[in-house]
């Protein structure tokens, strides 16, 4: 079985969207697009989101949703939407006691729904078409990833991405089963 090797600053380059390239010829890629079938209300961590609805005489905006208990408050967006948002229900112990949780949570919340999820696709590459563009021989792909991710937590999904990948790689050697990217 071959397997993938990448060194720290290969993961550096990846995670900062640059193309690596190899002696070997193979070149690896990380692309971002835009995840259209996640919604925030898919994953119960983010508790529940509720658009709200202005009324165009008074312009008050709606109530809170019957399903929402006192936990739930109104998310402002950056271009000045509001959102009835529930936090998740596992975390009403702490809720009121830390402050933390509250604020990185409703930024996080908040970003999801300015930004919305993304996907990463991780892009294994070899030569070139004839319009000068990278071939794409393999790649793997994760969805529903927050928008404003840490370089760390990149780094991380990276190494998970590149354990996925199902390409079977030339042999470099007959003594070597490991492909140095």
């Amino acid at each position: 079985m071959t397997t993938i090797t990448l060194s720290p600053d290969d993961l550096a380059d990846l995670a900062s969207f640059e193309t690596v390239e190899f002696d070997n010829g193979y070149s690896l890629r990380l692309v971002e697009e835009p995840d259209h079938n996640s919604d925030i209300n898919d994953y119960d961590c983010y508790g529940k989101v509720s658009w709200c609805v202005r009324n165009p005489w008074t312009g008050y905006i709606s109530n809170r949703p019957d399903d929402y208990d006192g936990m739930a408050e109104i998310v402002r967006t950056y271009n000045g939407e509001g959102a009835w948002w529930q936090p998740p229900a596992d975390l009403r112990e702490h809720w009121y006691t830390d402050t933390t949780l509250q604020r990185t949570l409703r930024n996080t919340v908040r970003e999801i729904l300015d930004y919305g999820f993304k996907t990463l696709i991780l892009e294994v590459l070899k030569g070139k078409d004839a319009y000068g563009g990278h071939i794409v021989v393999a790649y793997t792909s994760v969805s529903g990833v927050e928008p404003l991710l840490e370089r760390a937590d990149i780094v991380s999904l990276i190494q998970d991405m590149v354990c996925e990948i199902d390409y079977d790689f030339p042999e470099q050697d007959s003594s070597s089963e490991t492909v140095y990217f």
